[in-house]
């Protein structure tokens, strides 16, 4: 049989890894417990892993060549997480860093620890919103010419450059994708001055758990173009716009003792990206 190229952990190590964060799921946003009872009264159901901070083998996400063997296998380069959060931090390996995913681990460490200690229950309690910018329609209309137009000239608008008013009507979706209230919801805009919201949420509120709320919101502004530019830029309202890329969505929420949360949330692209403190 062909020895494995992999570095994979030995089982003591996977072991203490688990046991180092009570086999809670070390990503603080998620926390998940890992294992339980199975319906076999001699069995338990694990759904936790024992994942490699820089990859087992060549190739792999945030592979590091300066590792020896022992080092890349060794308790040191490990970090325990339910089987989403595996995946999800290989799938996307530049947004989940070296030193993010060492500092989930000492995070959890640390609370767990603390838990310990004090006797407490183990599970952090917070809800979670995420924000979706959904187009809804839009309009636009030609305000002139960009450029002289020569009296008697022939105009071939689709050459022409045009001055063009548009305004992109859309949906501003908040869900708390958790099972606990979001109390006092507060939005923050930074970046962008393009998106105005058409309507406010009230000053005391809440959001109760996997509820939506929807803002209306409306992006406006004007842009030089060929008829023909306009015609291709109507056709392409299934990613954001450019004027959105700079803007920062910051929605501050309690839970329901006190305990503040943020969601920060960007749009470009396809997808929105948020980001949970």
């Amino acid at each position: 049989m062909a020895k494995s190229n992999r570095d994979n952990f030995p089982q003591k190590v996977i072991t203490t890894l688990a046991g180092r964060v009570a086999y809670l799921c070390s990503n603080p946003f998620c926390r998940r417990v890992t294992i339980g009872p199975h319906t076999a009264t001699d069995k338990t159901t694990l759904i936790g892993v024992a994942a490699h901070i820089t990859a087992a083998s060549p190739g792999g996400p945030r592979y590091d060549p300066s590792l020896s063997d022992i080092e890349r296998k060794s308790i040191g380069n490990g970090i325990w997480l339910c089987s989403n959060c595996a995946t999800l931090i290989d799938k996307d390996e530049k947004h989940f860093p070296v030193s993010h995913l060492k500092d989930w681990r000492n995070k959890t460490e640390a609370y767990a620890a603390q838990q310990l200690g004090n006797g407490q229950p183990l599970l952090t309690l917070r809800p979670k919103i995420e924000a979706i910018l959904l187009y809804q329609n839009g309009i636009s209309s030609n305000e002139g010419f960009a450029e002289y137009i020569s009296p008697g000239s022939l105009i071939r608008i689709e050459e022409a450059k045009l001055i063009i008013s548009a305004k992109r009507h859309y949906k501003l979706q908040l869900i708390n994708n958790s099972s606990i209230a979001a109390i006092n919801i507060r939005l923050q805009q930074t970046g962008s001055n393009h998106l105005i919201l058409d309507e406010s949420i009230p000053s005391v509120n809440n959001l109760g758990p996997f509820l939506e709320r929807n803002i209306k919101c409306t992006l406006s502004n004007f842009y030089i173009m060929t008829g023909g530019e306009r015609v291709t830029s109507q056709r392409a309202e299934m990613a954001y716009p450019e004027e959105l890329s700079d803007l920062q969505l910051a929605i501050d929420y309690t839970n329901e003792h006190g305990q503040q949360f943020q969601t920060l949330t960007s749009f470009s692209g396809k997808q929105p990206n948020n980001i949970f403190h």
